[in-house]
């Protein structure tokens, strides 16, 4: 979900197509439009749109022989930066202005005022705010939270018309693809791989709302949990058990017991390393597995290339042990989300284990995979392209 999505925004940046990004909040979405200019290497600038008024866009006013004119905020970026003076320029470059290409969201449009709705109005309409004209490579995005915990403004149709409507929603390719997140950003740690093994076993554990003690609901979102991970690392240090459960209490309510006595015998690290041999003579239910399948799949993209060809054969292990019981969906899952999104390494082995032929003639897609030889040799060519 998130990779195609972050395709679908370099699509509409390069189109000129103002994208409205729609989800709960915590899942990432100004966060994602950031990632996606970053490894574009272009510009990025994000307005806060309910914490703005109009003049932070249109500018302040003064007088120029007898006309008002305005000045436009240094965070609207420039047709030609280069041409700034020096100390705009070092400005530019600490706000990610300095492009001549790049995107700017705004966030939390549908919070915003009514007067910063009609400002950025003009902007997605016509490419321009007063007398402030968009650089022609810079194209404008939107984020808004849904209005079932927010108070939200409604927009008129020809505002809503312009936009391509997209929601992120929270499902389990997202929680596969959260999970590698969590782990190239806080590294793949037994703090780490707890947290997402307990989060990924449920996902009501990244969704739910709970009622605090203070009179209103807390959603547990993503970003709590990204919250957990550092607190957990940092109490490391010495800090108490009751100081902790202070914070994950303020963090993840009433979860917080459950979530701190929570046991994991298992991590993903010990299924690359020992393969369906390290389930013998513990209790493996179906949240376990969905658990361990999600920090699995993260920890093997984590590992990329670096990934030894004995781990990818216990990943493979493990899946043939669950085709065995009743879990042969969740084989599925894994061997999908590897064979589909990291290297030709992993095909080989799914293709040539004569465990998974159960699996196999349940799955359409490596059924029609195996079927042709030439599509096989194709996939494999792409994949070894994407793995380099």
């Amino acid at each position: 979900m998130i990779k195609v999505l972050k395709e679908a925004i370099r699509l509409c940046h390069r189109s000129k197509i103002p994208m409205f990004l729609w989800g709960h909040h915590g899942v990432g979405k100004s966060s994602i439009y950031s990632q996606v200019a970053d490894e574009l290497g272009i510009g990025y600038v994000d307005f806060r749109a309910a914490q703005i008024e109009a003049t932070d866009l249109r500018g302040y006013p003064k007088e120029n022989e007898g006309r008002t004119i305005y000045c436009p905020p240094i965070e609207l970026p420039v047709e030609s930066p280069e041409n700034s003076p020096e100390k705009i320029i070092e400005i530019m470059k600490k706000l990610n202005t300095y492009h001549k290409e790049g995107i700017i969201v705004f966030d939390e449009l549908n919070r915003a005022q009514d007067p910063v709705i009609q400002a950025s109005f003009q902007l997605f309409v016509e490419g321009r705010i007063g007398t402030w004209i968009k650089p022609e490579g810079w194209s404008c995005m939107a984020a808004g939270n849904f209005g079932n915990s927010y108070n939200v403004n409604d927009f008129c149709q020809a505002f809503i018309g312009r936009f391509c409507h997209v929601v992120l929603s929270i499902d389990e390719e997202y929680l596969s693809e959260w999970a590698s997140h969590m782990l190239n950003k806080h590294g793949n740690d037994s703090i780490t791989q707890r947290v997402i093994q307990f989060v990924t076993s449920d996902i009501t554990h990244i969704s739910q709302n709970f009622n605090s003690d203070l009179g209103f609901i807390i959603q547990r979102s993503p970003r709590i949990w990204d919250q957990v991970i550092k607190m957990e690392k940092e109490a490391k240090n010495g800090y108490s058990e009751d100081a902790i459960l202070i914070i994950l209490n303020g963090l993840i309510g009433d979860m917080a017991t459950t979530y701190r006595k929570a046991t994991f015998e298992i991590l993903p690290k010990d299924i690359l390393e020992k393969g369906e041999e390290a389930l013998k003579g513990k209790k493996i239910d179906r949240s376990i597995l969905s658990g361990l399948i999600h920090g699995i799949i993260a920890l093997a993209e984590n590992y990329g290339k670096k990934i030894k060809k004995e781990q990818i054969a216990n990943i493979m292990k493990f899946a043939a042990w669950m085709c065995d019981g009743n879990d042969a969906d969740l084989a599925i899952v894994i061997c999908q989300r590897l064979l589909i999104k990291t290297y030709g390494n992993f095909s080989t082995t799914i293709l040539s284990n004569p465990n998974m032929s159960a699996m196999i003639d349940k799955d359409p897609w490596i059924t029609e995979l195996m079927k042709c030889q030439k599509v096989q040799e194709l996939v494999m060519k792409l994949f070894q392209e994407s793995a380099k």
